[in-house]
């Protein structure tokens, strides 16, 4: 799924605007989809918040401290529709998914709960 973002800017805290290529529009609550910590630790300072661009071949937020967010995130919480990944390319295994052939074993790992160390 292709969801080009072609406006962007915040409304209130750390809620941005967002127009996409397709017309949708709508307002995400950042603060609600990252922690505000490594590259968007910055972020927290609703002066850097503020710096929010549109990068012009991505067609995705970012932020000069080169924090982004993908589009179709965005998009789907926009639309509240969930993110098509059935539409996305396979992946190939990297070279720490070399046990990925054997039984027991996945390609893809689970993400980190934040409850879990």
């Amino acid at each position: 799924m292709l969801n080009d973002i072609l406006d962007a800017h915040v409304v209130r805290g750390h809620t941005l605007h967002l127009r996409f290529a397709d017309g949708t529009e709508g307002d995400v609550d950042i603060s609600r989809l990252v922690e505000f910590t490594g590259v968007f630790a910055a972020l927290r300072d609703p002066r850097e918040f503020a710096k929010v661009a549109v990068h012009p071949e991505l067609k995705t937020v970012i932020w000069p401290n080169g924090a982004d967010l993908d589009p179709d995130v965005l998009y789907a919480v926009v639309t509240g529709r969930p993110v098509d990944l059935a539409s996305e390319p396979p992946t190939r295994p990297g070279p720490h998914d070399a046990d990925a052939s054997r039984p027991g074993h996945r390609a893809v790992h689970e993400p980190r709960r934040r409850d879990q160390s």
